[in-house]
């Protein structure tokens, strides 16, 4: 698989491309260690009697594909990696697929398909047996902290404060988001929360969950009301409108995540409130909660 990587251009481009990467790792590592860094970014083989951990090898790995990861984990590893590498390795794999160099976009979501699965599962088995280990690990991720990567990375695509120049993979798995939201923990989506004022500057990893939950689904029913005038582009306007399905379709959101969406969906208009949910809200005397 890695015969290309003796053919002189080849390695002539990618020693242009070692300079940034050096500048990024080079910060606290010896120059030896930098130059093993480098021979392996060079050949895809970790040098004997030298180790790399997983994560970083599969970040580097010059085949940036399904089928070179595989190579990768178990060429260069005949041995079992410890617990805590293996958990560094699942997040390079999942939340962190966009950060493997070279790994274009349709790639990115092809690897997290086929680590995580189509839709958030507790526990699943890791897709094949790492190096010289018998057995397929296990993966077992906390919803709540796959739904917060996910989340900081839409907002600030949509938001278009981002340094991407495209979407995250994330924009591709609308079905996975709303598993996330269906088995996320109940105390992240409280309407006291959602009014008392916290999600201005969230303090708390529940406030900014709700925070970034409720940016998205207010951008979600803008753009659902008037996608004529709508600030956001086109590929923004479809990620809204299916992940607006998805979630009509989840049969209980968690906490008070659906009272919370349908106060957005008032103040946005997209939704007509009954008379009993117009007296109760000018009862409160809130206003527009989160000063939106």
């Amino acid at each position: 698989m890695l015969e290309f990587t003796e053919d002189p251009e080849w390695q002539r481009k990618r020693e242009a491309a070692w300079g940034p990467i050096e500048d990024h790792i080079k910060e606290g590592l010896t120059r030896r260690r930098v130059k093993q860094f480098k021979q392996y970014f060079m050949t895809g083989r970790i040098p004997e009697g030298v180790h790399i951990p997983p994560a970083d090898a599969v970040e580097h790995f010059p085949v940036p594909t399904i089928e070179g990861i595989r190579y990768c984990l178990r060429e260069n590893y005949s041995r079992e990696i410890s617990d805590e590498e293996y958990g560094v390795l699942v997040r390079q794999l999942s939340v962190n697929v966009n950060t493997i160099y070279g790994m274009l976009r349709g790639e990115q979501v092809k690897l997290f398909a086929y680590v995580m699965g189509e839709r958030y599962e507790k526990v699943r088995d890791f897709p094949f047996a790492i190096g010289g280990e018998k057995k397929q690990r296990k993966i077992s991720y906390e919803p709540e902290k796959l739904l917060r990567s996910a989340l900081i990375k839409i907002d600030e695509w949509l938001s278009g404060d981002n340094y991407f120049d495209q979407a995250p993979f994330w924009t591709n798995f609308t079905n996975y988001l709303s598993s996330l939201l269906s088995h996320a923990g109940k105390g992240h989506f409280k309407y006291k929360l959602y009014v008392s004022g916290e999600l201005k500057r969230p303090k708390s990893k529940e406030a900014l969950t709700l925070k970034l939950t409720c940016s998205i689904i207010r951008k979600m029913e803008q753009a659902h009301k008037d996608p004529k005038n709508c600030q956001l582009d086109d590929e923004k306007k479809a990620f809204l409108g299916d992940f607006r399905k998805e979630l009509n379709a989840v049969e209980k959101l968690p906490g008070d995540l659906e009272k919370i969406r349908r106060e957005i969906q008032i103040q946005e208009g997209t939704v007509t409130p009954s008379v009993i949910e117009n007296f109760w809200r000018r009862l409160r005397h809130k206003g527009d909660p989160n000063g939106q």
